[in-house]
Order: C-alpha cells, then sequence, then structure tokens
C-alpha cells in the first residue's frame, strides 16, 4: 500500500493507494495539492455526509512518464494536472443521457467519485498509429483520462472521501489493451478525451437524388431516360476524424459497453475509402461500376468506354470518394449534432464471459483493434450488441447523395452521354455533375478543373432546369415519361440564427408550415444545420409553367411573370435583416421597378444590391415569355405528326424545334438561379400554381423541426395570399 500526501491551504493529510495501481506503484503519486479548494477537513466526513464537490490539483508524480509499448508514451502534464469530482443523486445520470448509451443511473444511495488526469502521449516518429485510448492520432497529442467508482450504500459501508478518494486512485487506469479493459472492476469507468481518426468499415446504402437535364442543343424528343435506383450502395472504411471521450463502463464482472462519443460543439469530418476494410490495403478499390449502376441500371461501362486505362478513370474514381466522404460527414454530424452534451457515435455492449478461450481470442482481437483506432471487428463478434454506429445504422440520418445529370438529352443513348463525360465535384453539398468537357468548364476554374465554383454551378443547373422543362413538354408523348425534380441541399457545421430563419422561408412558401409556427420554432444556437428541399414537377405541372392558359397554350404576360418573379423573391427575403428590407421594398415598389426596367437596372442609391433582384427576375421572366409563343408552335406542330410516324422526319415538326432550340439558347444563358438558394424551386412551385408537392425538410442539433407532425398544410388558393403577406414582411 502507498501513502499519497493531499493537501490544501489548510493543511495536509494522508490517504492510501491500494498496491499495483497505475498511479501509485507505476507513475509513484507523491502529493496532490489544491491552491483554492479547502477540502482536506472533509477527508475524514462519510463521502454521503461531506459537502466537497470538486477540486483542481496539481499531482506530483516521481515517474510522470508511463511506457505505453515500445513506441508509446504516456507524459503527464506538470502542474495543475488533475481534478476530483463527486457525483450524487442529483447529477441523476452518469455521464450524460445521450438514448443510445445505457443509462448510469445515480440512484438516492449511490455516490460516484472521479479522478482525471491530463496528460500527452508522445510517439516514436511522426506517423498517426493505434493511440490505445480509442483513436489513431499523431505525436504529442493531449489525452485527459477520467477514472470513476462507484460506492453504493446497498452494498458496502460508505467510506470517508479520504478512503473513496484512495479507491477511485487506485481503480485509475487506462484504456490502453484489452487486457487493461479486462482488469478493469465491476463499479468503475474509464474514459479518455482525445483527438484524432476512427475507422469504421462496412456496406452501405446512400439515399441517391438523380436530376436529368438537358441544354439547349439536345435531341427533342428525348431519346431515353434513366430509372435510377432508390441508393448507391458502397463497400468501404470511413474514417471520422474529430473531438471523442472514447468510455468503458465496467457494468457487471462479465458486461462492459463501450462506447466513442462526439464532444459537444464539435465537428467530425468524414473521409470514406472504396472497399478498403480490415484486410483490404487502404485505396484499392472504386466506386464508378456501384455508382453508375446505381444511376443508370444496366449501363455496361465498357462499351460505354469508360475502362480503367481511361484517363478518366481516377479523377471520376477520387471525385466520388470525395463528394461520398462529403456526404458521411454531413450525415454523421448531423446525427450526433447536440449542443448540450457528448453525444455517441460508436457503442457496443460486449459480454466478456466467453465459453472459450478461442472465443475470447477474438473479442481481444477486437478489442485492441478499436483501442488502437478500427472499430470495424466489433460488430462481427457473437458476444457484441451494436447499440450505435453513427455511420450505418438504419436510424441514422442520412445525408442524400445529389447527382446532375447535365446535358444527358444531348445523346442518343446513355452509353454515348458516359462516353463523352466527366464528373465535377460541388464541395457546398457534395452533390456530383456529370456533364460534357465543354460545359464542365463552365462550372469550374482552370486550376480545379473537378471542382465546381458553386455560383456558377447553380447558375448553369437552373438554365438547366428551365430548358428541360421546355424541351420535355416539346417532346410530347414521343418523350419517354419521367417527372423533371428539383432539389437543394444545404449543410453547415454553423449557421446564424438570422440566415436559419431567412432560409426556411421557402418552407413558409410552399406550405410545410405558417409563418407564426417559423417564428416559434427555436433557433437559438443552431448547429449541425441540413436543409433537404425537394420537388417533382409532371406535364400539367410544367404546362402551368408556360401558359396561363394550358388548355389554350396561351402564355404569361411579360409583367405578370415579373410580377410574380419580384413577388417570390421578396418572400424568400428577412424583412428584419437592413439590406433585405430595402430589397423586399423596391420589390414591391412598382414605380422603382419601372425606373430600373427604364434605366438598365440601375437601382436606388439606397438599395445597390436590388440591381441582382432586377436581374435575376428579369431574365428569367423572359426566358419563360420568350420561350412560351415557340414551344406553342412546336406542341402543335407535334399534334400534326401522323400517328406512328417519327416526328424528326417530319419538317414542319423540325423546324418549330430549331426555333424552340434558338429562343432557349438566346434566353437562357443569360438567366440566373439568383442570390437566394431556395428561388429556383419556390419560382416554380408558385408559376405552377403550388400543386408539385414541394417538401422541405430541416433538422440541427439533433432534433427534427421540419416538418412539424401537426403543421398546417396550405391548400393552393392560399399560396397567392402566402406570397403576398410574405413578400410585405408579415
Amino acid at each position: 500500500m502507498a501513502k499519497v500526501i493531499v493537501g490544501d491551504v489548510t493543511g495536509t493529510a494522508d490517504i492510501t493507494v491500494g498496491d499495483g495501481s497505475l498511479v501509485g506503484a507505476t507513475a509513484n503519486l507523491h502529493e496532490l495539492r489544491s491552491t483554492t479548494t479547502q477540502f482536506v477537513a472533509e477527508l475524514s466526513r462519510r463521502i454521503q455526509d461531506t459537502s466537497f464537490q470538486t477540486a483542481t490539483l496539481g499531482a506530483t508524480f516521481q515517474s510522470p512518464t508511463i511506457a505505453l509499448d515500445a513506441k508509446r508514451s504516456l507524459v503527464i502534464k506538470a502542474g495543475v494536472n488533475s481534478t476530483i469530482t463527486r457525483y450524487t443523486a442529483k447529477d441523476k445520470a452518469l455521464l450524460g443521457t445521450d438514448p443510445t448509451v445505457p443509462k448510469i443511473d445515480i440512484g438516492s444511495n449511490d455516490y460516484w467519485l472521479s479522478f482525471g488526469l491530463q496528460s500527452t502521449v508522445e510517439v516514436g516518429g511522426t506517423a498517426t498509429v493505434g493511440s490505445g485510448f480509442g483513436v489513431s492520432l499523431k505525436f504529442g497529442s493531449a489525452v485527459k483520462l477520467t477514472g470513476y467508482t462507484l460506492f453504493s450504500e446497498s452494498a458496502v459501508p460508505l467510506p470517508t472521501l479520504g478512503e473513496a478518494i484512495g479507491a477511485t486512485l487506485t481503480n485509475f487506469g487506462l484504456l490502453a489493451s484489452s487486457a487493461e479493459v479486462r482488469k478493469q472492476k465491476p463499479g468503475t469507468v474509464r474514459s479518455a478525451d482525445v483527438a484524432g481518426r476512427v475507422t469504421v468499415s462496412g456496406s452501405y446504402s446512400l439515399p441517391i437524388s438523380v436530376n436529368q437535364l438537358a441544354l439547349a442543343e439536345s435531341i427533342v424528343p428525348f431519346k431515353f431516360t434513366v430509372n435510377p435506383n432508390l441508393a448507391v450502395k458502397v463497400t468501404g472504411s470511413v474514417a471520422l476524424t474529430g473531438e471523442y471521450a472514447c468510455t468503458c463502463w465496467r457494468s457487471s464482472d462479465t458486461k462492459i459497453v463501450l462506447a466513442l462519443l462526439k464532444k459537444k460543439g464539435t465537428t467530425l469530418t468524414a473521409g470514406f475509402t472504396a472497399g478498403a476494410g480490415i484486410t483490404a490495403p487502404a485505396g484499392t478499390g472504386d466506386l464508378i461500376e456501384a455508382f453508375f449502376n446505381a444511376v443508370a441500371p444496366g449501363i455496361d461501362l465498357a462499351k460505354s468506354g469508360l475502362t480503367k486505362d481511361d484517363p478518366r478513370y481516377k479523377a471520376i474514381n477520387d471525385v466520388l470518394q470525395d463528394s461520398i466522404s462529403r456526404t458521411f460527414s454531413a450525415s454523421v454530424n448531423a446525427s450526433c449534432a447536440a449542443s448540450f452534451s457528448d453525444q455517441a457515435a460508436l457503442v457496443y455492449a460486449i459480454d466478456l464471459g466467453e465459453a472459450t478461450d478461442a472465443a475470447a481470442t477474438a473479442t481481444d482481437k477486437a478489442l485492441d483493434a478499436a483501442l488502437g483506432g478500427d472499430w470495424s471487428l466489433l460488430p462481427k463478434l457473437p458476444n457484441a450488441r451494436e447499440l450505435r454506429n453513427v455511420t450505418g445504422t438504419a436510424e441514422e440520418i442520412k445525408f442524400t447523395f445529389s447527382v446532375n445529370l447535365l446535358g444527358l438529352f444531348n445523346y442518343e443513348t446513355v452509353a454515348d452521354f458516359v462516353k463523352d463525360c466527366t464528373i465535377v465535384h460541388n464541395d457546398e453539398d457534395g452533390s456530383v455533375t456529370i456533364t460534357d468537357t465543354a460545359t464542365a468548364k463552365r462550372i469550374t476554374v482552370a486550376s480545379t478543373p473537378y471542382l465546381a465554383d458553386a455560383d456558377r454551378l447553380r447558375n448553369v443547373l437552373y438554365e438547366a432546369e428551365v430548358i428541360t422543362a421546355a424541351y420535355k413538354l416539346a417532346g410530347g408523348k414521343y418523350t419517354p415519361d419521367f417527372k423533371m425534380s428539383q432539389s437543394l441541399l444545404m449543410y453547415k457545421a454553423k449557421m446564424s440564427t438570422a440566415d436559419l430563419h431567412k432560409n426556411l422561408r421557402l418552407a413558409v412558401l410552399i406550405g410545410e408550415l405558417t409563418g407564426a409556427q417559423l417564428d416559434a420554432i427555436p433557433l437559438v444556437n443552431p448547429r449541425h444545420v441540413v436543409i433537404d428541399a425537394k420537388q417533382d414537377l409532371d406535364n400539367d405541372h410544367l404546362m402551368q409553367v408556360f401558359f396561363a392558359d394550358p388548355g389554350a397554350r396561351k402564355g404569361h404576360g411579360l409583367q405578370e411573370l415579373k410580377l410574380l418573379g419580384r413577388r417570390t423573391l421578396a418572400a424568400l427575403l428577412d424583412p428584419a435583416d437592413v439590406v433585405d428590407k430595402r430589397r423586399i421594398a423596391v420589390l414591391n415598389d412598382d414605380a422603382a421597378w419601372q425606373r430600373m426596367d427604364a434605366n438598365g437596372g440601375k437601382p436606388p442609391s439606397d438599395s445597390p444590391a436590388s440591381y441582382s433582384d432586377w436581374y435575376d427576375v428579369t431574365f428569367w421572366a423572359n426566358a419563360i415569355y420568350h420561350a412560351s409563343t415557340p414551344l406553342q408552335e412546336t406542341l402543335d406542330a407535334l399534334q400534326k405528326v401522323p400517328a406512328g410516324a417519327d416526328p424528326s422526319k417530319n419538317a414542319n415538326f423540325m423546324k418549330k424545334r430549331k426555333k424552340l432550340q434558338n429562343a432557349i439558347g438566346e434566353v437562357t444563358h443569360d438567366t440566373h438561379a439568383a442570390s437566394e438558394h431556395g428561388w429556383p424551386i419556390a419560382v416554380m412551385y408558385t408559376l405552377s400554381g403550388g400543386r408539385t408537392g414541394a417538401m422541405l425538410r430541416a433538422r440541427w442539433n439533433s432534433v427534427e423541426y421540419i416538418p412539424l407532425s401537426h403543421a398546417t398544410v396550405l391548400a393552393s388558393p392560399a399560396l397567392a395570399k402566402v406570397v403576398a403577406a410574405r413578400a410585405g414582411g408579415g
């Protein structure tokens, strides 16, 4: 037994630490001293009677460096480096209340005591290695170790505070190996706060959204369409880098709960490697075949010319891995985004009472791998039960993997499209755009040919949406049936309350909830915000987009379109923002708008941002207005094509189609998607009469706030009132 001096400003006392303990026998703890908290007088009181709550101390060790193995050492910080804390029934639960982690309730006769110690793991060399604390980390990483011990009156007479501190120091240990886990006493918890990387492997199903989009030079009627799967299935490993607490609760002689919790208020970064599992070397897999078979089932990549010796192959594979990594990052952060407590990323309940030596060996191998940063073996153990895996379980939030097939209908077959395609990644939302090389140059910069400029991409995609809408109608019954889709995906690790409130105005406009309901939603300190909006547009919707009277094929008036565009854009702005308030005033001022029309868009001096609004609304209205007449003529010509005949062989139809293509090409290159992210969905929703079934889901801080379970869904006759009310700031 070792004696340790405990002191404060009033004096000192001795406590006893058991033989063989880490702090006593290995590190040779000499003294614990506090310069701020007076608690020496409390050491003789029973733990249930003491007023002691917590103390910060300086722990002095004769051997402050503890060898973990031949390469790693744990170096205890000098100076103020430790804490002792008492937990009672008033604290309700030890280590928080995450519902995926078995709860450690503190009963009325239970008392927990913890000892925390700050240290650094030093590693020979600079490579990332397994730390023994649940993650892989680099040289010089800080680690806070904490040991918790339960003292319960139902089991034995309760000790004094001094005896409890001695017992807690005796039980204090590492999460360094399976051997340490097996030596851990029942009724104790060990925890390590550490930053690093953890790896999990498996098969994953990612929901995908595929947007089929035309460009001005498309073949009309479209020759084909794709029927994508609902998800892309991939196999590989996910590396999650961030700040964690790795905890092990020994609940009984044979039962433990091993958990990795993301520290509150932090963000995880995910990196996906296809095909790399426990035994496969990293980077040996590729995603291309799985991806294209999900987007265009049945595609033969070899016949399409996209083979592994194609110079594009590696670049496309790398872009897909980057995009899926971004998708995983958004998903895992949205799943454990609570700002008020640590939240579980991985949790396993494990039975250490194995029946055979072989089973015990397999358990030790999986535990050693997990404590070294690779948790992939644990779910394979028959004696382990997975309680949470933030990367793959069905209950987790799945961020949609969005795919844009831009210019798909410029080709005779999907194979021709793939043969000529390249792929571009949008780092803002993780989406990928597959398109031809010339179009790719419009949405990227030369220095990063596979990374989209987000603003350029939004403009080109919105231009393509207008084109696709017109051409889909122009092909009539000869165009393969598919629903044109519009989507909006946003993920932000942090978002201001004002920005979130503004981004959610789209939900009010499309009838997901009322303005009053939006204002009632708590928007305090939003973290890991996910906004996912989508609408499908069928031919009836599109006829209303281009024609005020679809039956007579009579187009909208230009001023009518401008007014609708102005009102819709105003409904997305925030009247509480100074700049937006001026923009709303100009959008609602007919006289000011007429002056801007007369002066080429010159805005009022007090609202320079209104120029962009004028440009966006004016050229959008022009695109719809100037497309309606040639579209009507094309539809009339198509109606006259004899039954069973090929319209591409009909001279009149081809003449009208060419006129439509020329009109579309002239006006859409000037069309912008507007500065507000919700504009494309909002304006098409409004113009089509508000009957598209548009939806918006939003969650932050691990709570889904929209849709509301009791939300008031607005019927289409109320649409005009909504737009008018929001335009006026109501």
